[in-house]
């Protein structure tokens, strides 16, 4: 028989802009080969044969061709089988691209790069099949560990030191729902090999496993059992997956059973497991997490910047098929997902019948689900770039539990996001995914107050510390121990901390119990150190400039969701500091229109939103501490505040305590504060000079979350002295005893003497001590002068007038303006030469070297 002449097989190929063309002969053996499978053999260098490619690997000589280009076939006959056995390849070259390809595969095969990528995926193929082999001795590992593991340090009533036996006790019977795995215990119990290490790498797979076993290994309830009307819908699926089991042995007699429609495993979990990390794991940073760390488990430290809202995402949806009556059950691993259309079962399919089916919200599962976005801590940073963000997905009772502000460190699986297949269609084309961590653990660097447990250690601390009869001094002091003096101001930061009582009327009518502090003064007396310290003590604090924020950020902003499309509101610092501090530093330098936002915050504590259909209420149940310079670059003691801050009165009588922070010369007083610098900076530490050892943040945040559990209230007597003080001052101020450029006194001075003195109370102080503080900071502020308006203010009142009248800068008589001045009767010659004299000093007015001319400076 003669034999069939081979026929050519022509491939094409379009590649750039040319064009690769390939003639092979197919033989009898290989006629039905596909164009694919030659052009794939050509690829890989062994095309026809079995055997392996011989190919010589040189050192890693350097590439003749850009690493841009892609490998092509040749028909370099050096590999391979040859002769009859081996298909030829002719290929006939259009364009420069093919051709480059064409070198840069000759390149790669005499270096030896096809054997050595061939080499490697085996290697990677055979450790995979090793790892896989191991699941079955790993599951039975996490099984002993579940049933076997004792806490010495536990005693529980029926299960004894038996620890994760005990947690599964307390699943069964309602008093729990969750089961905390700590790696650090199966690392101290187990001995098989590679198990930890296959937990961190493939965290996944083994999260899935120890939920299993944790199912496999559920105790019986017990006698404390509790009904939980929420685990009605266990008890539904747990009837229905016995009755389905009983319609599908009666059909599996027939021949007409579905095994592979089952109710998921999912459905029957009422119980999350959270794994640990062990301690001695370090938080990877941001910047550090790579494509290596897919599907592994991280742990990561950042600042929550978004937290979205809490919402139900469905686990596992439940059809009912109204033609057969079979129950489907679609498990839901993404984002979203495309309901079932028409019945699946294979009892529809026989039947050619297009079943209906429902989706049973009822009988589906769900869970919590909140999405949360954090970024790198700021020393993470490096110069000159921008802080990277990371998506975090918050399941169950982690739900809730941070908010925008938080420093955290979190732990869990680091996995790019699932999208489904309307999001994949509109990806098409992208080579990039969303990443984000499914956390299973999130630790908090600041607990709030209520969220504090205090230690046996720390409370007998802090037992002792309030039997110092100095506890409160010590205390302020202990505020930013490395700024010299300013003890009233500390106290008053201390008493800010604390706060007063919050007094909720029958009506709804509420008297807030949080301070307000205002620092002012000149440059460089520490204020915003001051305020930096404080927002680092405080467990819930937001640091903002007043020249860097908007009335918006501070209150709340309109933003829409882009996976809901819905509008949504994203709150501010005040916002954001709800049940905190907000220190605002550079308050003078806000817009008015911005200021303005803050006044609803000050004292009704809520932010009021009317925008883009939204109508709402925000809490904003925060303390303002603010720092402001003046308005002339120094204080000027002979105008008003309002003159030297240029802040609106409304906005100041908000403010329950306010400090005049002045740089005065005095020369004591300066060698002391030199001296203090220089040691600071000398031995970088908290100066020597302290009679104590300065408490720490985290003693300071849990003696104030003591003091803020107790309300104290007013005793009659003092309820009376408060109110004959409050009185006393009033008809003084309008009798005109009192600086009328110093001093005013509104309705809400009396609820803020009242917020002190519980503030003060809390720290087991008297009232008096609140009187003693006052008197202090006056007799700072007048430095030993009356409280009446003296001659040089009226005399500098006139002179300012006259002044006025001419451009700054441009000389007036010296002649008139003592003229104008006597007329009005306010000051003699000896005064106007006095108070000029005064204000030269300071280079607020300029005289001519005759003394015949004067200027107003600037």
């Amino acid at each position: 028989m003669k034999e069939k002449e081979a026929t050519p097989v022509v491939l094409h190929s379009k590649v750039g802009t040319g064009m690769v063309k390939k003639q092979t002969p197919s033989s009898p053996s290989s006629s039905s080969v596909k164009a694919s499978s030659l052009w794939h053999s050509a690829i890989s260098g062994s095309p026809g044969s079995n055997n392996p490619s011989s190919s010589t690997s040189n050192d890693s000589p350097s590439s003749p061709i850009g690493e841009e280009d892609d490998v092509e076939s040749d028909d370099d006959g050096d590999d391979g089988p040859s002769g009859a056995d081996r298909p030829t390849t002719k290929m006939v070259v259009y364009g420069y691209t093919a051709r480059r390809r064409a070198k840069m595969y000759e390149w790669g095969k005499k270096n030896g790069m096809a054997r050595r990528s061939t080499r490697e995926y085996t290697q990677v193929f055979t450790d995979s099949k090793h790892l896989i082999s191991k699941y079955g001795l790993h599951r039975q590992a996490i099984r002993d560990f579940l049933e076997q593991y004792q806490d010495k340090s536990l005693n529980d009533d029926i299960w004894g030191t038996k620890k994760y036996m005990a947690q599964l006790q307390r699943v069964v019977d309602g008093l729990s729902d969750r089961v905390d795995i700590s790696l650090d215990d199966l690392q101290q119990s187990t001995m098989e090999e590679g198990l930890l290490e296959s937990i961190i790498r493939n965290t996944q797979r083994y999260h899935l496993f120890f939920v299993e076993e944790c199912h496999a290994v559920m105790p019986q309830p017990s006698e404390h059992f509790r009904p939980d009307p929420n685990r009605a819908v266990r008890g539904q699926n747990e009837w229905r997956e016995a009755v389905d089991e009983h319609i599908n042995s009666q059909r599996a007699l027939a021949g007409t059973a579905d095994p592979q429609n089952k109710m998921p495993e999912r459905m029957k979990w009422d119980f999350v497991v959270c794994i640990h990390l062990p301690k001695e794991v370090e938080a990877t940073p941001l910047r550090e997490v790579k494509s290596s760390s897919v599907g592994k488990f991280i742990k990561m430290e950042g600042v929550v910047t978004k937290a979205a809202g809490v919402k139900a995402k469905v686990e596992v949806a439940t059809y009912h098929c109204e033609t057969c009556g079979e129950t489907i059950w679609q498990v839901v691993d993404s984002d979203a997902f495309m309901p079932i259309g028409q019945c699946p079962t294979p009892r529809c399919k026989t039947n050619k019948t297009l079943g209906t089916v429902n989706l049973l919200w009822k009988s589906s599962k769900f869970v919590k689900y909140q999405e949360v976005r954090v970024q790198e801590p700021s020393h993470a940073v490096p110069v000159g770039s921008v802080p990277r963000t990371m998506l975090l997905a918050l399941t169950h009772h982690l739900t809730r539990s941070v908010l925008p502000g938080d420093a955290v460190t979190v732990s869990g699986i680091y996995l790019p996001i699932q999208r489904h297949a309307a999001s994949r269609m509109r990806q098409r084309g992208r080579a990039k995914n969303e990443m984000y961590i499914h956390v299973f653990d999130i630790e908090k660097h600041k607990k709030g107050y209520g969220e504090q447990t205090e230690e046996a250690e720390m409370a007998l601390k802090i037992d002792e510390a309030r039997e110092d009869p100095e506890i409160v001094d010590k205390l302020a002091r202990s505020i930013a121990p490395e700024i010299y003096g300013l003890s009233d101001v500390k106290k008053a930061l201390l008493c800010l901390l604390v706060g007063g009582c919050t007094r909720q009327m029958g009506d709804g009518m509420r008297i807030r119990g949080d301070m307000h502090v205002l620092l002012m003064g000149d440059p460089g007396v520490a204020k915003s150190q001051l305020l930096k310290h404080l927002s680092l003590i405080a467990p819930r604090a937001v640091y903002t400039t007043g020249k860097g924020s908007s009335g918006v950020g501070l209150t709340a902003s309109v933003q829409r969701d882009p996976q809901t499309n819905e509008m949504t509101l994203d709150g501010g610092a005040l916002v954001m500091a709800d049940n905190g501090i907000c220190c605002i530093d550079e308050f003078d330098k806000m817009e008015e229109s911005d200021r303005t936002a803050i006044h609803e915050v000050m004292e009704q504590q809520t932010v009021s939103i009317a925008k883009a259909g939204i109508t709402t209420t925000l809490n904003a149940r925060t303390s303002v501490v603010a720092a402001a310079n003046p308005a002339y670059g120094r204080y000027n003691p002979k105008k008003s505040v309002l003159e030297n801050l240029n802040l609106p009165a409304a906005l100041l009588s908000r403010f329950d305590i306010q400090f005049l922070l002045l740089d005065t010369v005095n020369e004591d007083k300066d060698i002391a504060l030199a001296r203090h610098v220089g040691n600071v900076h000398r031995l970088g530490e908290v100066p020597q000079d302290l009679d104590f050892e300065p408490f720490g943040a985290e003693f300071m945040r849990a003696y104030v979350r003591r003091a803020r559990e107790f309300t104290p209230t007013l005793e009659p007597s003092l309820e009376a002295e408060i109110v004959n003080h409050y009185t006393n001052i009033r008809a003084q101020e309008r009798s005109g005893a009192h600086d009328k450029l110093k001093t005013y006194t509104t309705p809400r001075t009396l609820l803020a003497i009242l917020r002190l003195a519980q503030a003060i109370a809390a720290h087991c102080a008297c009232f008096h001590a609140s009187g003693a503080s006052k008197a202090s900071v006056s007799d700072s502020n007048s430095r030993g002068q009356t409280r009446t308006i003296d001659p040089e203010s009226r005399c500098w009142e006139d002179i300012s007038d006259f002044l006025r009248r001419v451009s700054p800068g441009e000389w007036a008589s010296m002649n008139d303006l003592e003229s104008y001045v006597q007329k009005r009767g306010t000051a003699t010659y000896d005064v106007i030469q006095k108070t000029i004299a005064a204000y030269e000093r300071i280079n607020i007015l300029g005289v001519s070297d005759d003394r015949t001319k004067i200027c107003m400076i600037g």
